[in-house]
């Protein structure tokens, strides 16, 4: 099974916490990748009252790509993809049974990985392994793999937006 959480909103990492946890309660194996930098993931582990559950943090920061030169973009570039082939090598040597790859598409908005290698690993992943994937963006390529797509959106802010646009066409 492969799901993808998806979009603008806030949450897609609080969501995929749980998907680990859940997966820990069953006795599951768990690698929990993280691609983002994020306060939610601090640094004492989320998950250290669970020995199923191994989590890595990508060392490099992906949302400040625009401010990057090309030295350090190539490094980024670099120390990402390194960090997404260990996770890979990790998921399918040691055997777990949830790969969760968080902020693995912002990665590849960010021009940090390449598309068609993180498309052949999903497409081609033992069928043992459920892979949760998330970012703000999603090529539909990813989204007709996948088992699932749930798109995150934020309700309050979507209401007010059209409050505002109404308000203009008076």
């Amino acid at each position: 099974m492969f799901g993808i959480y998806y979009g603008k909103a806030k949450g897609k990492t609080c969501v995929c916490i749980g998907e680990a946890l859940r997966a820990a309660m069953k006795d599951k194996k768990v690698l929990f990748a993280s691609f983002i930098n994020d306060d939610v993931l601090s640094k004492k582990s989320t998950f250290e009252a669970f020995s199923n559950v191994t989590e890595i943090k990508v060392s490099v920061d992906i949302t400040v790509s625009g401010k990057k030169s090309a030295e350090s973009k190539a490094l980024a570039q670099k120390t990402v993809s390194e960090f997404f082939d260990n996770a890979i090598r990790m998921s399918l040597t040691f055997k777990y049974e949830v790969l969760i790859l968080d902020g693995v598409f912002d990665a590849l908005d960010g021009g940090y990985l390449i598309q068609s290698e993180v498309y052949e690993f999903l497409s081609n992943a033992p069928d043992n392994i459920e892979i949760i994937c998330t970012g703000v963006s999603v090529d539909k390529k990813f989204l007709e793999l996948s088992s699932f797509a749930i798109n995150l959106v934020d309700e309050k802010k979507r209401a007010d937006e059209v409050l505002a646009l109404s308000e203009k066409v008076e």
